[in-house]
């Protein structure tokens, strides 16, 4: 199986972990990622070629996280468009905080690079079964 992942993040240091972090390999799945460092740059990315799934900061230069998700799905083609969260900021025990229409979890930072990309690949089978 094959995962198409667009990674959204604009600190360049957190950017370098998970190019590190998404290499680690995990059964059955082969995750093929592309990284953007603002919502104007993951914008032009999708419309080159789409993603299976976001893995979205929530602090952008240019929008938040949630408002840029909210933004592309309303464009054709991206309806079902689905994101993981990355923020320092919400809290996983309080889901009312950063659960929206296409969010299919939230991972914390900092985060463990060992484990991320596993993380990631259980919330979107989760989330696509």
């Amino acid at each position: 199986m094959i995962l198409n992942l667009l990674c959204i993040e604009d600190d360049p240091d957190i950017r370098f972990i998970l190019d590190l972090a998404l290499q680690q390999p995990v059964p059955e799945i082969e995750i093929r990622y592309r990284m953007a460092d603002s919502g104007a740059s993951a914008r032009e990315l999708l419309h080159q070629e789409p993603a299976d799934l976001l893995l979205l900061d929530q602090m952008l230069p240019d929008s938040s996280g949630l408002n840029f998700l909210q933004q592309i799905r309303r464009q054709r083609g991206f309806e079902q468009l689905k994101a993981i969260m990355l923020s320092a900021r919400f809290n996983a025990h309080e889901p009312e905080s950063w659960q929206r229409p296409g969010v299919i979890g939230l991972i914390g930072k900092p985060f463990e690079p060992r484990s991320l990309a596993r993380e990631v690949c259980r919330l979107w089978q989760h989330k696509s079964a």
